[in-house]
């Protein structure tokens, strides 16, 4: 069977439910939504997107690029792939807030993204859609609480991706 995804971009959007490792309160988990680009060979895959994650103690914006392989052919296929992006991060405060207004602790800069998943209908010119999980860890902490330690804050991601 012929892929028709050698050399191929496609152009898509995903959602997901995101989660953090990191102790935070007010953790827990929330949704995560992506504008997403691949340019898709027969076994090499390059992935670009815009994401945005709730984590359920903050939320984060990414701008990503991750390159990775196919672990099988045909029209269903595990993949792998990785990559860096520059993130920013949002952690709710709650434990300094007066009358309903909260501080809201920030931090941006490089993350390392690992990412894993299956993806469907690669023998189709015009639909992919992909099962996914996602680790972005960051290489910077935010300044937490009153005492401004630093806390590293990794993100989980897992979501459904469609690209026409």
């Amino acid at each position: 069977m012929t892929l028709i995804a050698a050399g191929y971009f496609f152009l898509g959007a995903g959602l997901g439910l995101g989660t953090t490792t990191a102790s935070l309160d007010g953790g827990g988990g929330g949704f995560g939504i992506s504008l997403d680009l691949s340019l898709e060979f027969d076994r090499v895959l390059i992935l670009g997107n815009l994401q945005y994650v709730n984590f359920g103690a903050g939320e984060a914006g990414l701008v990503s690029v991750r390159a990775g392989g196919f672990l099988s052919g045909g029209p269903t296929a595990p993949y792998l792939a990785i990559g860096a992006g520059k993130l920013g991060q949002n952690v709710f405060s709650r434990d300094d807030c007066v009358n309903g207004s909260c501080n809201v602790y920030t931090g941006s800069g490089w993350a390392a993204v690992g990412e894993g998943g299956a993806m469907f209908f690669r023998d189709k010119p015009w639909l992919r859609l992909t099962l996914f999980a996602q680790a972005i860890v960051p290489a910077f902490t935010v300044p937490v609480g009153f005492s401004g330690t630093g806390t590293r804050i990794p993100i989980v991601l897992f979501a459904l991706r469609a690209q026409l």
